[in-house]
């Protein structure tokens, strides 16, 4: 396994920061309950109003240089006093960016629409899981609002939303969940009972969907469809597909690896590369979609994580980046036998980086793996333990791995931190984020030490057992 070393940095109380700090500096307050960070400012805010988000704020992303975040928001006082509600009618929020560097407010799209007779039911599914390209520019998103003149159905689609242009010009909007070669927009089979303007249709991952230059879009399908060909929508849910805005191809990413035929089982959480070469995923089926050994277990229902270069054409392969086994070891035969022991005693070129499968512990379908620019290196929690250590069972921890033609999977990874049964040092890691180059990872924890691993701390650590973490993780060699 390689091993190298890295520093851990406690860089801020991520529990209370999320949101909330003091423009320009200023020191917290008597009693406050938050803690607040020196130059931090508070960015669901109007400026103009001087109004604080009413309500809850989530699904935050930020542009690559910092100027521009985009957050989801429960609000409803944050819309410009020029754009009330429909008569009868009340919006929940939505998806807005902020200008950090001149301060100005920017609605991207509108949340749920309510009717003020039937306050607690749902009219339409408004504007979710935001993520926003590199120069701040382009914000994709799933909706139920139809954007534009092309989304003739009453399912929940996906879009891109182009900043430059006013909300109301008709070009503000790229319908995303479109078929293949046209703009014409998936069709999507029947629900029941049928509820127009919520019903399932395309989604995406919060802050992970969209790439660098914002021409390309990862999406998944949570309805029966007919993408990306079109025809009767019987293609099965749990599709990932990768839509390119300029060529208009839809890619499918989830491929049987026999027939090329949509093999489904994508769950929620899924990434693509800020170039947009490669896709990372947790799914399912995924003895359907890359190779597996004798002696795995190859139910479809258990979770895995997978990867596949995009660009690299229909040919290329799905691989799983980490796991019990280890197919890209030059000295492993492809019918070759191992046992699954589940104890991670047994070694060899067919055995891989973990000691027991991703899914043991049914953590995978909860974490988004983060991925570099370049698509090559992948960072991901599991709660499987390294290869011939002990199996401490505490919780889940921290790899990162290489991806690069020739790198096996225990040669490219790396165990970055191991939990232990020492307070403060065994609990879960949450969030992940991870630097165009590969080499920073943001994590949040309330664990507030870390004795093993490739990692070492640096700071002290806090005493207060009850704060999430912010961590910053440089992953090279020091």
């Amino acid at each position: 396994m390689r091993r190298g070393a890295g520093r851990i940095i406690p860089v801020a109380i991520a529990a209370a920061v999320a949101a909330t700090a003091v423009p320009g500096g200023a020191a917290a307050p008597p009693g406050a309950s938050a803690y607040f960070a020196p130059g931090a400012q508070i960015v669901s805010v109007s400026p103009e109003k001087r109004e604080q988000a009413d309500a809850s704020t989530s699904a935050v992303d930020i542009s690559d240089d910092g100027r521009y975040v985009v957050f989801q928001t429960r609000a409803r006082n944050l819309f410009d006093d020029s754009d009330p509600d429909p008569p009868g009618q009340f919006r929940v929020g939505g998806i807005f960016r902020r200008d950090l560097q001149t301060g100005a407010l920017a609605l991207v799209a509108p949340g749920e629409l309510r009717d003020e007779s039937a306050p607690d039911t749902v009219a339409v599914r408004g504007a979710a899981n935001p993520s926003v390209n590199a120069d701040g520019r382009y914000v994709a998103f799933s909706t139920g609002w139809p954007l534009s003149a092309a989304d003739t159905n009453g399912n929940v689609d996906v879009y891109v939303r182009d900043m430059t242009k006013a909300i109301g010009d008709p070009a503000a909007f790229e319908l995303v969940s479109a078929l293949n070669g046209s703009a014409v927009v998936a069709a999507w089979a029947a629900f029941s009972p049928d509820a127009p303007g919520r019903n399932p249709g395309a989604e995406v991952t919060a802050g992970r969907s969209i790439t660098a230059d914002g021409r390309r879009v990862l999406f998944a399908t949570r309805n029966a469809s007919n993408l990306p060909s079109g025809g009767p929508a019987t293609v099965e849910p749990g599709q990932l597909f990768v839509r390119d805005l300029a060529s208009q191809a839809t890619t499918l990413v989830t491929r049987n690896k026999d027939t090329g035929a949509p093999a489904g089982g994508a769950l929620a959480a899924a990434t693509i590369s800020g170039g947009g070469g490669a896709v990372a995923w947790v799914g399912r089926r995924a003895a359907a979609q890359t190779a597996f050994l004798a002696g795995e277990n190859v139910d479809p229902d258990l979770d895995h994580f997978l990867y596949r270069r995009v660009d690299g054409g229909p040919s290329a392969p799905t691989r799983r980046f980490t796991g019990i086994a280890d197919l890209d070891d030059p000295g492993c035969s492809p019918s070759a036998t191992i046992n699954d022991d589940w104890e991670g005693r047994l070694q060899g070129p067919c055995y891989g980086p973990l000691g027991r499968p991703e899914w043991a512990g049914g953590i995978a379908r909860y974490q988004v793996p983060a991925i570099s620019d370049d698509g090559w290196t992948v960072t991901f929690t599991t709660d499987a333990q390294l290869r011939g250590a002990p199996a401490v069972g505490v919780s889940n921890d921290l790899f990162v791995t290489s991806m690069r033609p020739g790198v096996s999977r225990k040669a490219g990874t790396i165990e970055l931190t191991r939990g232990t049964l020492t307070p403060g040092a065994g609990e879960g890691l949450e969030a992940l984020a991870m630097s165009g180059d590969g080499r920073w990872v943001l994590v949040t924890s309330a664990r507030r030490r870390f004795e093993s691993g490739a990692l070492r701390q640096v700071g002290g650590a806090r005493s207060n057992a009850n704060a999430i973490e912010l961590y910053l993780v440089d992953t090279r060699e020091r």
